[in-house]
């Protein structure tokens, strides 16, 4: 499978959220990825991040 390293999405800065992106070169098209940042709570959501 043909996909490029994941790389981070300018423009997209937040506190607790990460937003990365990577490549599917065979298919020609996007992947993205939504991860919450929180280790000290186990990244867990709330809706105050």
């Amino acid at each position: 499978m043909g996909l490029t390293p994941w790389q981070k999405v300018e423009g997209f800065e937040f506190d607790h959220i990460i937003y990365k992106k990577k490549q599917h070169t065979e298919m020609e098209g996007w992947v993205g990825r939504i991860a919450f940042n929180r280790p000290e709570k186990l990244n867990a959501f709330s809706i105050t991040l």
